[in-house]
């Protein structure tokens, strides 16, 4: 394939014990392709699952413009990760949740165990804030930058999930950021499982 219909992701949501041990293998990887492949497209991604907040601490082969970073971004995990059964630490959330403001009431959130209270308070910054530290170290390089996932859980009330896909929308178009909605169908989809329709077009058009 042509350069410029095909690029290399190295690895998705990579999850390195730290940024430079993932940094250290993705200088290897991408030297490995370039032998090959000069010119092509390589995705590279942050660290811990392309968070944005590692972005910081992401480092490239300087003076290469064939690379194209990225990260994903799920921020609050209280909102767009509501109830998931996989989020160990906020899968037993019951209470009430909303988006844009508190996300959780303060009397609910001091129910919480200590451990769920950190998880939260983690992700208190806005969400133009979190993209920023993406945009911020790709300008410092020199290179672009896409949002390659965003999202939110099905179990989020429609409203909150609504508002928070349109904000991260508008925010990555502020910034000049491309930007991809996990998923095409599914739990965290706009197409009904098992059917080829659009379940929720009031979704599809959030974006």
């Amino acid at each position: 394939y042509p350069n410029n219909l095909l690029a290399y992701e190295l690895l998705n949501e990579p999850t390195a014990p730290t940024a430079a041990d993932w940094n250290r293998l993705a200088a290897k990887a991408l030297a490995a392709i370039r032998v090959q492949e000069p010119d092509r497209k390589v995705v590279i991604g942050s660290n811990l699952w392309n968070n944005v907040t590692q972005f910081p601490f992401l480092e490239v082969l300087a003076n290469d413009k064939n690379i194209i970073l990225t990260f994903h971004f799920y921020n609050p995990h209280l909102i767009t990760h509501y109830q998931a059964s996989w989020q160990s630490l906020l899968a037993n959330i019951t209470a009430p949740v909303q988006y844009p403001g508190l996300t959780i009431s303060d009397a609910d959130f001091q129910s919480l165990s200590q451990a769920s209270q950190d998880a939260i308070n983690s992700e208190g910054r806005t969400l133009k804030a979190l993209v920023g530290k993406a945009f911020d170290r790709a300008k410092a390089l020199g290179l672009q930058v896409w949002c390659g996932e965003f999202g939110c859980y099905n179990r989020t009330p429609r409203q909150s999930r609504l508002r928070w896909i349109e904000d991260v929308a508008q925010v990555c178009r502020e910034y000049g950021i491309g930007h991809c909605l996990w998923n095409f169908q599914g739990g965290f989809g706009f197409v009904a499982p098992g059917l080829s329709k659009v379940e929720d077009p009031y979704m599809l058009n959030a974006q």
